[in-house]
């Protein structure tokens, strides 16, 4: 009782700092000129075939984007071009028949659509052909086409200029504004080039569960707003120019896959220079909502802890700065990367126990690695980039904050250390009050075990049935089978490959074959096995002991493979006075072991170092000779206490 009356005026004052809302000031924009040159270069791996330069007026009153857009693309592969394809990925949100729009829906202020004014290819007036590509929808206008009079050569290049105005809908889906905030995220903004690939466009429209992929590119942007807007941008700053109530912020970002921004007069602004172990220094820039200005330290020591342990296992940040950008809860932006810009929510109360905003910095800090740096189809592929930064994740969590803390929310606020069994309306109504630790990959199980069968990370990622199925192949399963692989192979080795993966591919355009590649050719290890049973194949995993039977000296072990999916282990064979362990390939579906001994068997396990995580009932994996029900009815004893408590409270209802 004493717990409850301390929540209560806990819940007050969340109610109280929900309501309050920052004053508004109205601001007006001016345009300047445009230079139009083009300025993309090359890198040490690969040369880059797109230049953007977007000059953007931001009129905050409007909440109106208005653009001009000049692309150079010069066609560095050895086929022709008739065509050339774009992202607009911004038109999902215009009405409820996209895909997009389909499964989430849009009020009025959450739609928007990017208006075209003017489109020119080499200085000759064309237009967009809307199509799509994988699912046919005549509402969804989010993959665009020109189609060209003459072919693009190997080697010829195209300028095009587009002029168009976009208004910032409230906050869905990582793009919009905060509701009741002077706040704005502006993602997936423009019209963006797809990827031009063995003589075919890869261009997918936006699907309701997958991200993003396009090419590297390089982009200098200006963006025009009123003077108390503070800029968090892709890139780095190169200036900033100060015009009556107008300042242009210059943004020059190489060598980089997308260009996402934020603007607010509310920011509360802290750098802080880490030194990288690779003789740079990398600037850490934080915006963060003025209510959350206590936590800036542990947000420090998160971004700072990724740095460290991905420079020590992994390889050198690929950038010289990073912004992390803390949005409000109206904004419905979450966490999410970008090219050198990440945004994560900091939850109204959140202890250190919670590891939250941290997990969420930590694993949008790894997506600077694998994402913006290796960069895959999220569309298609989306485990190759989410999997591993899950997995990384754990790793650091555990490295530095250790176990979590279970907890629930009690009206999804206030964290309270405990399991709740039952609530009504996010108010627990059967829960345990302890501090239980868990391991990290708790999460990601719980949700595997939802969907152990639909789908294999290798399915093509936007095709997937739902969203539970979606979640579990690229971020929990995939992250599950990378912990397998360590527990197989060691952390030392699992980093060691990872760690390959990363520098071999870096500032490159990558598939899962690429990532297999390096997993086979590690020291020369057979690992088809696990390429088969645990990547390509969607089989559930579950070994059994049925039974121990004695005949005279011997005892007869019967083990049972009862799902499709085959990983070697072992079995622990455990006596009165020693264990001994066999080896087994796990292949057959049943197999008999003979054991002789002197001493009394009293049990045996499969896999007794829980090496494949992903066996779906541990329960089965041991037996013991002469059962033990003590502990069974100990939980059943506790088990019905809390159903007759239950019943006795929604029977008092009423």
């Amino acid at each position: 009782m004493k717990r409850f009356l301390f929540i209560i005026p806990l819940f007050l004052l969340s109610l109280l700092l929900y309501t309050i809302e920052p004053s508004r000031n109205s601001s007006q924009t001016i345009k300047n000129d445009f230079e139009s040159q083009n300025s993309y270069v090359g890198n040490k791996n690969r040369n880059i075939s797109t230049g953007y330069k977007i000059y953007v007026d931001f009129n905050p009153d409007k909440k109106l984007l208005t653009v001009e857009e000049k692309i150079i693309w010069k066609n560095l592969t050895e086929y022709s071009t008739d065509e050339i394809q774009f992202h607009l990925y911004a038109n999902a949100f215009s009405n409820n028949e996209t895909e997009l729009g389909k499964k989430f829906g849009f009020d009025e202020s959450e739609r928007t659509k990017i208006l075209i004014h003017s489109l020119a290819v080499n200085g000759i007036v064309s237009q967009f052909e809307y199509f799509q590509p994988e699912v046919y929808n005549p509402h969804d206008s989010t993959v665009a086409r020109i189609n060209l009079d003459k072919p693009v050569l190997p080697g010829d290049s195209v300028l095009i200029d587009i002029e168009y105005e976009l208004i910032i809908p409230r906050g869905r889906l990582r793009f919009g504004y905060a509701a009741g905030r002077e706040f704005y995220f502006i993602a997936q903004w423009f019209p963006k080039l797809g990827v031009f690939k063995d003589g075919h466009w890869i261009c997918s429209q936006y699907h309701p569960y997958t991200e993003f992929y396009s090419d590297f590119a390089n982009y200098d942007v200006i963006i025009n707003l009123p003077t108390d807007y503070i800029v968090g941008s892709t890139g780095q700053l190169i200036n900033v120019v100060i015009s009556d109530s107008i300042k242009s912020w210059t943004y020059s970002a190489k060598n980089v896959i997308d260009f996402a921004w934020t603007a607010s007069p509310e920011f509360y602004v802290q750098t802080k220079k880490y030194k990288s172990n690779f003789g740079k220094d990398i600037e850490v820039n934080f915006l963060i909502q003025p209510e959350n200005k206590n936590l800036i330290d542990r947000k420090f020591k998160a971004a700072f802890n990724t740095v460290e342990y991905l420079e020590k296992y992994i390889g050198e940040f690929p950038y010289s700065q990073i912004t992390l950008v803390d949005a409000p809860r109206t904004a419905n932006i979450g966490g999410m990367e970008y090219p050198t810009i990440i945004t994560y929510f900091t939850p109204l109360f959140s202890p250190i126990e919670t590891q939250r905003p941290e997990s969420t910095i930590i694993h949008e800090i790894v997506h600077q690695y694998f994402y913006a740096a290796v960069s895959s189809n999220e569309v298609y592929e989306a485990w190759l980039d989410e999997g591993l930064a899950t997995y990384l994740e754990a790793k650091i969590l555990s490295e530095y904050y250790g176990n979590p803390i279970l907890y629930f929310r009690f009206i999804d606020y206030y964290p309270i250390y405990g399991i709740s069994f039952l609530s009504f309306r996010e108010i627990p109504l059967i829960y345990s009050l302890k501090a239980f630790e868990f391991e990290h990959s708790s999460y990601a199980l719980s949700s595997y075990y939802l969907n152990n069968e639909i789908g294999s990370i290798r399915d093509t990622s936007y095709a997937l049935p739902n969203r539970l199925s979606y979640l579990v192949n690229a971020y929990s399963k995939p992250y599950l089978i990378v912990q397998v692989l360590e527990n197989y192979l060691g952390k030392d080795e699992i980093l060691e490959i990872i760690s390959e993966y990363y520098n071999k591919y870096k500032f490159s355009l990558v598939t899962a074959d690429d990532f297999l590649n390096v997993l086979k050719n590690y020291e020369n290890l057979d690992l088809e096995w696990f390429i088969a049973n645990f990547i390509n194949g969607s089989k559930k995993f579950d070994y059994k002991i049925s039974s121990i039977a004695k005949e005279e000296s011997t005892y007869k072990i019967f083990v049972e493979r009862l799902e499709g999916g085959i990983a070697p282990t072992e079995i622990a064979v455990y006596s009165e006075v020693d264990t001994t362990y066999i080896e087994w390939d796990g292949t057959d579906r049943w197999k008999i072991f003979n054991i002789e001994s002197e001493h009394k068997i009293i049990a045996a396990e499969v896999d007794p170092f829980r090496k494949n995580i992903l066996d779906i009932n541990y329960a089965n994996n041991s037996y013991t000779v002469e059962p033990k029900y003590w502990a069974s009815l100990s939980i059943a004893i506790r088990w019905f206490f809390w159903v007759q408590n239950s019943l006795l409270i929604f029977g008092s209802v009423g």
